[in-house]
């Protein structure tokens, strides 16, 4: 009857699995909190830049304005401002697709490195002796499987609910502004 330290050895794999079974909960859940967060700050600083976007767009495009545009020669002045708008919001576009690529950079090295501490707590279990290699083989490749379950649960519906989620926080926190006077 080997023990590891003070727990009995069938204790012990129970225990492991316990703790890496939570790894790729918190991994999945953060990171999709954190997607979140960066689409907020996004959203906060490139929706005034895109709607200014839209406007000129509409004023330079639409049947109504042209006339008027045309005949009062202000077509340059306002295809100059659609260009520096432009610029802007795709200084905002790129400016969140680096932020999106750090962060699937910092997630697939936080996504290594969880394996990689699963793998080294399986491997100590079975040096020790507590498991063997088929249960160390076993209980990786069903952590394995449970990353990849997680990973499409969490991208194809958890993602979708909070970027709704991003959206409907803002429409709340406008009504509960003090209304300006």
């Amino acid at each position: 009857y080997r023990t590891w330290g003070f727990l009995p050895k069938w204790r012990v794999g129970i225990y492991i699995l316990g703790v890496v079974l939570q790894i790729p909960f918190i991994y999945f859940f953060g990171r999709a909190f954190l997607k979140k967060k960066v689409k907020t700050d996004y959203d906060d600083e490139a929706i005034p830049v895109a709607r200014k976007h839209e406007y000129y767009n509409e004023l330079l495009t639409s049947r109504d304005a042209y006339k008027e545009i045309r005949t009062s020669g202000c077509f340059s002045f306002l295809a100059d401002k659609w260009k520096r708008v432009l610029r802007d919001k795709q200084k905002y576009d790129r400016k969140m697709d680096n932020k999106n690529r750090l962060l699937n950079l910092t997630i697939a090295i936080i996504n290594s490195m969880g394996y990689a501490a699963i793998l080294f707590v399986l491997y100590l279990a079975l040096l020790h002796g507590h498991i063997n290699v088929a249960i160390f083989a076993a209980v990786f490749q069903s952590v394995d499987e449970l990353f990849r379950q997680m990973n499409n649960l969490v991208d194809d519906r958890f993602s979708s609910l909070m970027s709704m989620n991003s959206e409907i926080s803002k429409y709340v926190q406008l009504y509960r502004e003090e209304p300006r006077r």
